[in-house]
């Protein structure tokens, strides 16, 4: 078994471009997401793991009964330290609250285990829960360990997933992202039609909105008839095109007849201050 320093993840961001994240045990960069094979409802589309070891081993393939070695394989997997979801707790765009987590206490028989570098999605950014505080409760071990850094005798209660790390992983909570993988349908965001939409009662709502704005129309095209009934009445003629052209001619000569009996008056147009006639 060979250990090594750093993972090299390469996937596939939601605008179909390839990108990398590094993992390094020995840093703050040592969380890392996969995909939840859990289905029921309410849950939680990835699990997360704080990786604290890095190891490929040649694995060999050895045939007791011809005494033969059958196949060689390098085999590479991640020594983890799984966190669980915090119980009772709701996260999401309706509680406006982030995805909250914890180590799973040591005396789980899932609290460690190992992991293929295929099944991780991305590193992840978790953020302590500052309020929360520290506990030793979780790993009760006084002395040196490897599920915790040089230097460090407890762990933080509580972390924050930071889904808005950067637009691609935001789009992995979100959802259609094309270059990324479906999370479980009861995951999945609600389209806009069910985020935003008519009262409960939606039939009578729709009656009525369709009733006024007929209503609406209707007035508007009974006042559009009406002043053109009376334009056409004070031509003479309501049914031809020559009706119109009269009114006109006459509306015409009168403001034409209205105006030069005002200038004839002296309060018709007068020429303005820049030597400008009105003509």
């Amino acid at each position: 078994i060979y250990a090594v320093k750093t993972l090299r993840i390469n996937y596939t961001t939601y605008d179909i471009r390839r990108d990398q994240d590094v993992v390094n045990p020995r840093t703050e960069h040592s969380a890392v997401m996969v995909l939840s094979p859990e289905t029921h409802e309410n849950a939680h589309p990835y699990w997360y793991a704080q990786v604290i070891g890095l190891f490929h081993a040649d694995v060999v393939h050895y045939d007791a009964k011809t005494g033969c070695i059958r196949s060689r394989k390098q085999m590479e997997f991640l020594w983890v330290c799984w966190l669980g979801t915090e119980p009772g707790y709701c996260d999401g765009s309706k509680t406006a609250k982030l995805p909250k987590v914890g180590f799973v206490p040591e005396d789980d028989d899932f609290a460690f285990g190992f992991l293929d570098p295929t099944q991780v999605i991305r590193g992840c950014h978790l953020i302590p829960d500052f309020c929360g505080g520290k506990t030793n409760t979780l790993l009760q071990t006084p002395g040196p360990t490897a599920a915790r850094k040089p230097g460090q005798d407890s762990d933080w209660l509580n972390f924050y997933v930071m889904i808005f790390v950067d637009r691609d992983m935001f789009m992995r909570y979100r959802g259609g992202g094309i270059g990324h993988v479906d999370i479980a349908p009861e995951n999945q965001p609600q389209t806009l039609e069910t985020e935003v939409g008519p009262p409960e009662n939606d039939e009578g709502w729709e009656k009525e909105r369709h009733r006024d704005t007929s209503t609406a129309m209707d007035d508007d095209s009974d006042r559009a008839s009406s002043e053109e009934d009376d334009f056409r009445s004070e031509a003479g003629d309501t049914n031809s095109e020559s009706g119109d052209r009269t009114w006109l001619l006459n509306y015409l000569t009168d403001n034409l007849d209205y105006q030069s009996e005002d200038s004839e008056d002296g309060s018709g147009f007068e020429d303005n201050d820049d030597g400008f006639d009105s003509q």
